[in-house]
């Protein structure tokens, strides 16, 4: 999805009224915090209407991997090499 930050309805009506009051204020507040690490988006549904997913944004890509993904990493090779020795040695 794309969001047009030049239109009021793309902003909470407090974060606008927080901002100046036009998009154009709130999208020079919203491109400021960005540039300073201090924003997230948080997806909301019918399912998890306290949020689903959060992500932090940034201007550059964090190339620091989750310890999760390291962990799933890890997991997955010792996998791929315990079938290849049982399959070596049977």
């Amino acid at each position: 999805m794309t969001f047009d930050l030049t239109l009021d309805g793309t902003y909470n009506t407090s974060f606008l009224a927080a901002n100046g009051g036009t998009a154009a204020s709130a999208e020079a507040a919203l491109t400021a915090d960005m540039l300073a690490g201090k924003t997230y988006i948080n997806i909301h549904d019918a399912t998890f209407p306290g949020g689903e997913i959060r992500g932090q944004l940034s201007k550059t890509q964090n190339v620091t991997p989750e310890p999760g993904t390291i962990l799933l990493l890890g997991t997955g090779l010792l996998g791929m090499l315990s079938a290849a020795g049982r399959k070596w040695l049977s």
